[in-house]
């Protein structure tokens, strides 16, 4: 029964029993088990869009890499700095308004090859990057306040007691 009430629409893709059942438009994605209006993965081709309603996971196992490098400090902070951020609208779907970056935009290291997309996860590898180094200054700032604060309560303390003996002579 996948995609079984569209009479009317064409290049649709249904997989599953009941997937996409009610839909009647055309160029629609339909992955589900049932005829629910939020299918595992929907896509619409007109609009070039997907959704995924769970959780996506990427294969991130070490065997199934090879040459394995930490990120650098500065690879992350020159990648960073190289994201510019924007509000835009799908041409497709001018309703709905979203928040992310240009492919064509973005530093080589988050680009994929042809600049056409992007991967989150690697976007989120380099924040990481970034907020572990901010992590490890704000502890060594911290480290360096308490070491301040400790000479400075130091240097008040014998300020009094120099007062304190400036006065009895």
């Amino acid at each position: 029964f996948a995609g079984y009430e569209n009479l009317t629409g064409i290049g649709n893709v249904f997989l599953g029993y009941n997937a996409g059942r009610n839909e009647t438009g055309s160029g629609k994605l339909y992955i589900a088990n049932s005829s629910t209006a939020t299918p595992l993965i929907y896509g619409d081709f007109s609009a070039q869009t997907g959704h995924i309603n769970g959780t996506l996971t990427q294969s991130s196992r070490r065997e199934y890499k090879d040459n394995i490098q930490d990120l650098s400090k500065e690879e992350a902070l020159t990648t960073l700095a190289g994201l510019t951020p924007v509000k835009y609208v799908y041409k497709s779907d001018r309703t709905e308004e979203h928040v992310g970056f240009i492919a064509e935009d973005v530093p080589e290291l988050v680009a994929t090859k042809d600049r056409k997309g992007l991967s989150s996860l690697d976007i989120v590898s380099v924040l990481t990057k970034v907020v572990q180094e901010q992590q490890g200054f704000i502890q060594e700032q911290q480290r360096i306040n308490a070491e301040q604060s400790k000479k400075i309560a130091e240097l008040e303390r014998l300020l009094i007691m120099s007062k304190a003996m400036s006065v009895t002579d």
